[in-house]
């Protein structure tokens, strides 16, 4: 009896006394069988030998490569091992130059010949698997110390604009399969070019010397496609290769981690580096603390920001921001072409349903509007002290990232209109002299790709996603096919497009956002959809018996004598991983396109319907199957992808989906105010989505239309030229408003000359109307000002002169807020209407300056 007792005291021990003891029990909870993979290394190449097997499909290691071997043996002669290494280069410069050649077939078969030589002459003569690899480096090496990489570069870009000329004069389909092919040998022999010398990390001095650029040039390619007959396109060997171009030149996914430090250093982003807190907060949780807080408990001073910002204004977006950055009427024209071209499929719009879902209040959850309990602070006797705990909380674990502080900037930019944008750029130069030669010349790299690429991005973007919808839907079976099925490299191109343009953040979502309104999220979501994707990570598609090693080299390795417990496509498990990674990326703190996530069920299990637009749900959710296949980089980013949606599931959905929620808080990084299983107000979280999404694509315009091109610009509005302080605390005026007033820095040098230029010697012959004392309520001031007056003087007479109107002006119909004051505060100053107030501005400012007239003809007359 004693006995199963302390089983059951055993049983019910608490589980959630540290993350250990929770790991356990998720691990002992009941559940469906998973699949796995973990012997899967998530990784951006491979070695030497899988690379060159994948670029090559089957047909091709089957009939083209022995037709290769013929071609050299009918025109070079003698078998490559047994040549002498002059001869060989005198062979190599010779089938070089006649690329050259005005006959077609002289340069196919001199690319046959010199295809046949980069693939290590097919193995011939070689002992071992290593012997064989080994031939394939050292004939390329050869190959590029004899000129073929400029040469072979020459012979592309020739091609590929006879192939532009011959889609324009809409010529023989014959003659475009012709030139095709050609196209298909000069990228085999770039792509083994530069694969094999970028595994046998050899330095890229002259590939970045090639003019044009290669990347651009293959870019430039790729946007072309938009408009040719791609049918015969050797497509895939020129994304395979643009791909193993981007990473000899800017190096894998692990670079931009290892780039983080320069970029700082180069965006003169010094402070707020602390990667040792745990639980990180934003500035915009501070920011919305702050306001709530000071809603709550008007007293309440909030700490300030621990990071140079000049305005907390541009924090977050908002109708204020946008009236300040003088983009209101650009805001109100711009529209999301996603939500009108790729609307929910069915139902209600599921922004109405879930609001009407978490509408339900929940009876456990804390009045939002209620005080904080007790006590009081001892500094701040009507301010709860939890709140100025957690003020200085929110200060402490600030986190400021290189993006949100390009936002803010680039925000601060637009208030300002550029005025001080030469200054700036001196102050960002300073930095630069920390960062290495290499460094540099990286990062002008990417930014002249980016100049380069950006008018034609839209159509890479279409092309690329095109292309991978096409090579989906020819293999949306996942299972063995008798031909190689296709690599997908358009996922890996993606990812690696959006990596290459993060040195500046506005880059990275110029790029996100013509992914979104192309459909990419739909379109990843169909694809993972119309896969099972354990049967899909598991598929043998690879036929060992087909690979050109297989054909090629007759001596087999020894098996291992031991076989893995499940077997893993490496290649379909590579290109589901960066599917997840670009849909979080694209979603990452983004309501708005995670909405869209939700729109799409991709997270909810739906019916059966006979809808074939909806075949790709197979009714389940898409998301909660990727969990079935065990892998720790898959699960962390299903895992991010879930947690961006869960406070818009309902609580339904949050009750029968508990494991996940556990696996959620147990992998992923929990941030200060983390609440995204217990929000409530979701209301206000779409609204603010919304502002966020629209103010990044404005912003988008103004830096692109600065930078790059002028067209882009956003229409500004036709504002005053008042600070942001005054259009911020209008009608309060405080002292701090002369701070944010900067003035040309050649007008400081010469403010003598124009005060006695358009002064004091200055013939004004208007009549100005005569001001009584009775007219204005402030005295006029007793001292006569000189022309020896000093300009700091003038400066602060002018400003008294305008601060006594303003608040005569304001002070006749309200009372000014006294934060210190108990009970209720006047309202009055808050239903100013925009015109209403502009107008009254413009008396204030014209009567200021009758009685600055006055004073200074008062002066004249005295001297």
């Amino acid at each position: 009896m004693s006995q199963g007792k302390a089983a059951k005291e055993k049983q019910h021990q608490d589980p959630l006394l540290t993350p250990g003891h929770i790991k356990q029990v998720v691990k002992a909870l009941p559940s469906k069988i998973k699949h796995p993979h973990d012997r899967y290394k998530y990784q951006d190449t491979e070695p030497l030998k899988q690379e060159i097997d994948e670029f090559f499909n089957y047909s091709e290691a089957a009939i083209d490569l022995p037709d290769y071997r013929r071609e050299y043996n009918r025109y070079f002669g003698s078998p490559w091992k047994t040549t002498s290494d002059a001869d060989r280069r005198s062979g190599l410069e010779l089938l070089i130059d006649q690329l050259e050649y005005v006959q077609a077939n002289r340069r196919i078969s001199a690319a046959k010949q010199l295809v046949y030589i980069s693939l290590g002459c097919l193995g011939d003569g070689a002992c071992d698997c290593d012997d064989y690899l080994g031939t394939i480096l050292a004939n390329n090496q050869l190959l590029y110390e004899s000129g073929a990489l400029p040469a072979f570069y020459q012979a592309l870009r020739r091609a590929c604009a006879k192939h532009d000329a011959l889609n324009q004069q809409s010529s023989d389909i014959d003659q475009i399969i012709e030139i095709s092919i050609e196209i298909e040998l000069y990228l085999s022999l770039l792509y083994l070019l530069i694969e094999s010398r970028r595994q046998a990390e050899a330095s890229w001095e002259e590939l970045a010397s090639l003019t044009p650029s290669m990347i651009e040039f293959l870019f430039s390619v790729i946007a072309q496609l938009r408009e040719k007959y791609v049918k015969s396109f050797p497509y895939k060997k020129l994304i395979l290769l643009l791909w193993k171009v981007m990473l000899a030149a800017f190096g894998g996914l692990d670079k931009p981690k290892s780039l983080k430090e320069d970029v700082k250093k180069l965006n003169g982003f010094q402070f707020m580096d602390k990667v040792d807190i745990v639980a990180k907060c934003t500035p915009l949780d501070l920011y919305n603390f702050q306001n709530e807080s000071v809603l709550k408990y008007p007293a309440y001073t909030p700490p300030k920001f621990p990071f140079p910002v000049s305005e907390t204004l541009t924090i977050k977006a908002t109708s204020a921001l946008a009236s300040a950055m003088g983009i209101s009427s650009a805001t109100a024209n711009t529209d999301l072409p996603y939500q009108a071209l790729f609307p929910p499929k069915q139902g209600q719009p599921a922004t109405q349903s879930i609001t009407k879902k978490q509408s339900q209040i929940n009876p456990f959850a804390p009045p939002q509007q209620n005080a904080f309990a007790l006590p009081l602070t001892e500094s701040q006797p009507y301010v709860p002290k939890s709140i100025s705990e957690a003020g200085n909380l929110f200060v402490k674990n600030m986190h400021m990232s290189l993006s949100t502080y390009q936002i803010i900037h680039e925000r601060e930019k637009a208030i300002h209109k550029w005025q001080n944008e030469s200054k700036k750029q001196l102050e960002e130069n300073d930095n630069i002299t920390d960062v290495s030669e290499k460094i540099k010349r990286l990062m002008n790299s990417i930014e002249h790709l980016y100049h380069t690429i950006m008018p034609e991005l839209q159509n890479i973007i279409i092309v690329l996603l095109k292309l991978l919808l096409s090579t989906v839907t020819n293999n949306s079976n996942g299972t063995g096919n008798a031909a190689k099925p296709t690599h997908n490299p358009n996922s890996i191109e993606a990812q690696e497009e959006i990596d290459a343009t993060r040195n500046h953040v506005l880059k990275h979502e110029y790029l996100s956002q013509l992914l979104v309104d192309s459909g990419c999220l739909l379109l990843i979501l169909k694809i993972l959809g119309l896969q099972e994707i354990t049967a899909l990570v598991a598929a043998q598609t690879d036929r060992s018996d087909h690979g050109l090693f297989h054909h090629f080299y007759t001596k087999k390795e020894e098996s291992s004598s031991t076989e893995e417990i499940l077997y893993t496509n490496q290649r379909n498990m590579f290109w589901s991983i960066n599917f997840l990674r670009i849909l979080q990326m694209l979603t990452k703190r983004k309501t708005n396109r995670v909405m869209l996530l939700v729109q799409y069920k991709s997270s909810v299990r739906i019916s059966c319907q006979s809808d074939k637009t909806l075949a790709y749900c197979h009714k389940k959710a898409i998301l909660k199957r990727m969990l079935k296949v065990s892998h720790p980089v898959l699960e962390l980013y299903t895992l991010k992808v879930l947690k961006s949606q869960v406070p818009y599931l309902g609580r339904r959905w949050k009750s029968l989906n508990m494991k996940i929620i556990s696996a959620i808080y147990l992998q992923c990084h929990t941030a200060l105010r983390d609440d995204w299983i217990s929000k409530i107000d979701t209301d206000t979280d779409l609204e603010d989505g919304m502002a966020q999404e629209i103010n990044l694509r404005i912003l988008i315009r103004m830096y692109n239309g600065q930078h790059y091109m002028p067209s882009m610009l956003p229409q500004t509005d036709d504002t005053d030229t008042l600070s942001i302080s005054m259009r911020q605390s209008i009608p309060f005026i405080t002292e701090d408003m002369k701070d944010n007033i900067e003035l040309d820095p050649e007008f400081m040098e010469n403010y003598e000359k124009w005060l006695y230029a358009e002064v004091y010697d200055s013939e004004d012959d208007t009549e100005v109307p005569e001001i009584k004392q009775s007219d204005v309520d402030t005295p006029l001031p007793s001292p006569i000002l000189s022309a020896q007056t000093m300009p700091d003087t003038l400066a602060m007479e002018i400003q008294r002169l305008y601060l006594e109107e303003l608040n005569q002006e304001f002070n006749e119909t309200s009372e000014m807020y006294d934060p210190m004051r108990l009970g209720p505060q006047p309202t009055t100053e808050a239903t100013f209407d925009q015109e209403v107030l502009t107008l009254r501005l413009q008396q204030v400012e014209k009567r200021t300056v009758e009685r600055w007239t006055i004073l200074e003809s008062q002066s004249d007359v005295c001297i």
